[in-house]
């Protein structure tokens, strides 16, 4: 079986990058990920027993982030050893 929904928001502007369906109501969170964006009618029917969260109209954006490495620096630190921790010469 799936998991239950774990966070609902609802009541919420939510911008969902999706050209197709830039904005929507509510979103429904199963553990670390989104389960379902909708209406917040659709989403409360989701939700169960899952904490629910009135947004107010307020907005809701997914995060960035932002994890790159710059190529050399990246290499240089991929070939070394790192000591920082080791606590004695054998370490």
């Amino acid at each position: 079986g799936q998991e239950p929904v774990t966070i609902a928001v609802v009541n919420a502007r939510v911008w969902t990058g999706d050209a197709r369906r830039p904005w929507a109501d509510a979103i429904a969170v199963r553990g670390e990920r989104i389960a379902a964006v909708g209406s917040s009618a659709e989403i409360r029917k989701l939700a169960g027993g899952a904490e629910l969260i009135d947004a107010q109209g307020q907005m809701v954006v997914p995060g960035f982030i932002d994890a790159h490495v710059h190529f050399l620096d990246g290499g240089f630190r991929l070939s070394s050893v790192q000591l920082r921790d080791a606590r004695t010469p054998e370490e």
